[in-house]
Parts: structure tokens; sequence; C-alpha cells
């Protein structure tokens, strides 16, 4: 967040679905986006997981956009979609309507992903507290 003369910016981002059931169940992610669970899990250990965290996005069809949010002293309110395109920085409008499907409807529609999921993951030796 920045205040400017004219107004307030803000930088955020949200997850956004491309509206598109994966077919992956969880053995075949780990195994396209980390190599192996025993991948994920060397990089999870050493605090790297997060240099493969684009392409798990892809592979799902999950994008987090930047976007810049400018709320002017008069009232006026305008989001951006920043994209860096040839060393600078493209500002394009956009709205809720442009990424209409969220994380919520993502986890709706891959239920199947996410059963195979709780199978995965117990036995990668990864236990999640519930």
């Amino acid at each position: 967040m920045s205040a400017e003369a004219d107004g307030l910016r803000l930088y955020m981002s949200r997850p956004v679905w491309n509206g598109r059931p994966t077919t992956l169940d969880a053995k075949i992610f780990f195994r396209i986006v980390y190599g192996a669970a025993a991948g994920y899990m060397s990089l999870r250990y050493g605090g790297e997981v997060f240099v493969r965290d684009d392409h798990a996005r892809e592979a799902l069809g999950l994008e987090t956009p930047l976007l810049e949010r400018i709320q002017y002293n008069d009232g006026t309110t305008l989001v951006y979609a920043l994209e860096l395109q040839d060393g600078e920085i493209e500002r394009s409008p956009w709205t809720p309507a442009d990424s209409p499907h969220g994380i919520g409807e993502f986890v709706i529609a891959n239920t199947h992903f996410f059963r195979t999921w709780r199978v995965q993951v117990p036995q990668m030796g990864l236990f999640i507290k519930g």
C-alpha cells in the first residue's frame, strides 16, 4: 500500500481458477510438478517448495494475478491487472468478472483431486492436523 498525493494505491493478489476441472490425481500431480513425492519432500524440508509454485498452479489451472487498486481522493476507484512485459509493467483494467472462478469453486469442482491428496499425503509421511 502506498499513499499518493491524489489517493491510495493497494497491491494485492487473489487465487483464481480457469474453470476447467483437473483430470489429475495427487500422485500424477506430484510427479508432473515435483518429479515425485520425494522431490516435493526435499523442496519442502529445504524451504524451497516455492520454486515450483508457478508450475503447480499451471498444472491445476490456477493463477494469482497481481492487482493494483487505486482509490482516488475524489472517491473514484480503478483496478488494474499488472503484468511484466519486456521489462515494463503493463496495466490493463480489471474487474471481478475478468476472473469469475475463485478458489472455492476450484475446491468444489475438484473433490476427486483432494480425495487422492488425502491418500497421497500420509504415504509421503506428511500428516496434517485437523
